[in-house]
């Protein structure tokens, strides 16, 4: 085999092996993001409907405020800060990013940072997380009230 053919056949190994490994948000435990979705789409209040409940509202002006949430930096009370929809080609680890502002009061003073998927539909979006490994099939599901 010519090492053209060889190098091509390789890359196309990968490609398909990655896109069928559980990476990122191309899983069967989800849905499909919602064709056409926009930023306005997804304006509102989600929660997780468990007894000890998250909840994230997503505003208008590119802000949120996030209750029980864990931040990555230890905080699981309320927190702040600015939301944004990738682009539907975008190759991120999410549908929205999530740029959590720094705790008053504590020694924090970096940005930390966070994504979530979006499947459902335009008018009812549900977002989601993994809950660990991908391949678990371990999803928290937020849904907008």
């Amino acid at each position: 085999m010519n090492k053209r053919l060889f190098g091509v056949t390789c890359v196309l190994i990968l490609l398909g092996s990655a896109s069928v490994s559980g990476c990122g948000l191309a899983s069967s435990c989800v849905g499909q993001r919602p064709k056409g979705i926009v930023t306005r789409d997804l304006v509102g209040t989600y929660h997780t409907g468990l007894q000890a409940s998250r909840s994230l509202t997503l505003k208008v002006d590119g802000s949120f405020i996030a209750r029980g949430w864990h931040t990555g930096a230890g905080s699981s009370g309320t927190v702040a800060g600015v939301w944004d929809l990738e682009s539907a080609d975008a190759q991120s680890t999410g549908d929205i990013s999530l740029t959590f502002e720094p705790m008053r009061g504590t020694a924090q003073t970096t940005r930390t940072g966070s994504y979530l998927g979006v499947e459902g539909s335009r008018t009812e979006p549900v977002l989601f997380e993994f809950d660990g490994d991908p391949d678990n099939c371990e999803v928290n599901r937020l849904k907008r009230t």
